[in-house]
């Protein structure tokens, strides 16, 4: 074999058609831009067209290709319209089923001959594309007999045996996980499975280091709220002639979200140079990000806003002000919105003395000391935190919300916040007391 000559797959992640991201503002429309073209619909659209037009040899999804198994007619209709048009192109077509399309891609089989579903039944089996252009790569792969599988799928089905040749492998699961049920798997266990490569969906944050053959997740197609953070799109997977596999990823996602910081270093700042600050920042940003933003049309930003303040409430009403009032701003034809701003500003406070005392203020002042300096107190306190956020995740009533991170950093600085935000409360109705005594 030729090792100039390669084998060009594309490996698409959780694509959850039917789905609309969310935290999308009313300023997206007045810029001339609808939900519509920024989900998963118009993510899959760039996927068919970069794949036709660059004639690569096959796209393989790793499951969750819809919303859910009673998908609308118009999830399935993208689904199948795009199918279609690949294969009209000479160009494969292969998917593992996930949780969410158990009953959908063997619908999608019966209506498409040339669709291939890999491992149905609950099976593993190989399915080999390629061969024209380049080597002929072996996929593996292991589909859901049904929505929850609580057992490795190492241990349900053997794997075929790969005497030659690239295998990659594609399987939607939970990678490292005690327990799950959705197909927990050990990375050691796939490692010594025998592909060369894993290709892993269900969880939207990638994780495929371009560096290494290290099994990962390809990430959902498109960021479907704002904790998808970062690139997003397939991945481009390359196999020569030597057996040497390549890949990177594409992006494709007509929709980003971005975590941005603003550090203030101005206590007497005026609440109303907060936006000058804001439209710098996305300006800033935009720079950093422009040479990998691709098919990007819109980018929802969360701010974070640190440093010391002098008057805690109104800079939080200038936040909201900005963001209620659909502050946005245009870059290179990227439209840049405003999602959230947190105000994280230490208030310009003598905490030290305010605790001292034995009042309301001063307890809630021992605390937020304690959380500043890395006492025991504090982390006590973020064990409670954590504690409660787990809690009410696991009671299945906000199973739809974005996640809640519960890493120490992240809910330290959610005590920090809202316990400033209650002693400037309390401060203000002190001093209105204080007032008409």
């Amino acid at each position: 074999m030729d090792d100039s000559k390669v084998s060009r797959i594309l490996f698409v992640g959780d694509m959850h058609l039917g789905r609309r991201p969310g935290h999308l503002v009313p300023a997206l429309t007045e810029h001339g831009l609808s939900p519509r073209q920024l989900g998963p619909a118009a993510a899959w659209r760039n996927v068919v067209e970069y794949a036709r037009a660059e004639a690569v040899d096959c796209v393989v999804f790793a499951g969750d290709l819809v919303e859910a198994d009673n998908a609308r007619f118009e999830a399935f209709g993208h689904l199948q319209r795009g199918v279609l048009e690949l294969v009209a192109a000479d160009i494969e077509v292969c998917a593992v089923s996930g949780n969410h399309d158990v009953e959908v891609l063997p619908r999608l089989a019966k209506v498409i001959p040339d669709f291939h579903l890999i491992g149905a039944q609950g099976r593993w089996e190989r399915h080999v594309v390629g061969g024209e252009n380049g080597p002929a790569v072996a996929i593996l792969g292991w589909s859901y007999p049904q929505q929850r599988i609580t057992t490795s799928p190492l241990s349900l089905s053997p794997l075929p045996i790969i005497d030659e040749g690239v295998s990659l492998g594609v399987l939607h699961c939970d990678l490292d996980a005690t327990s799950s049920r959705y197909a927990p798997v050990r990375k050691t266990e796939l490692r010594t499975a025998g592909p060369q490569a894993w290709f892993l969906g269900h969880i939207h944050k990638p994780s495929l280091d371009p560096a290494n053959d290290e099994p990962g997740y390809l990430g959902s197609l498109v960021g479907l709220d704002p904790s998808e953070t970062g690139r997003h799109g397939p991945w481009l997977v390359t196999v020569d002639g030597a057996g040497r596999i390549a890949k990177s990823q594409l992006p494709l996602a007509p929709l980003r979200w971005e975590e941005l910081s603003i550090v203030l270093d101005d206590p007497a700042l005026p609440a109303g140079d907060l936006e000058v600050l804001v439209i710098e920042a996305l300006r800033r940003h935009h720079a950093e990000l422009a040479a990998e933003l691709g098919a990007t049309r819109a980018v929802g930003c969360r701010i974070r806003v640190g440093g010391s303040h002098d008057d805690l409430g109104v800079l939080e009403r200038a936040a909201r002000k900005i963001v209620d009032g659909g502050l946005a701003s245009t870059h290179d034809g990227v439209l840049y919105f405003i999602d959230r701003i947190a105000v994280e500003v230490v208030p310009t406070l003598a905490l030290a003395e305010l605790a001292r005392g034995d009042d309301p203020c001063a307890l809630l002042a021992r605390k937020l000391l304690a959380l500043q300096e890395g006492r025991t107190e504090g982390d006590a306190l973020i064990d409670r935190a954590r504690s409660a956020v787990l809690s009410a995740a696991g009671g299945g009533n906000f199973v739809d919300l974005e996640p809640v991170p519960t890493d120490a950093e992240h809910l330290r600085r959610a005590l920090l916040r809202e316990g400033y935000r209650a002693l400037d409360a309390l401060l203000a109705q002190r001093r209105v007391g204080h007032a008409t005594s």
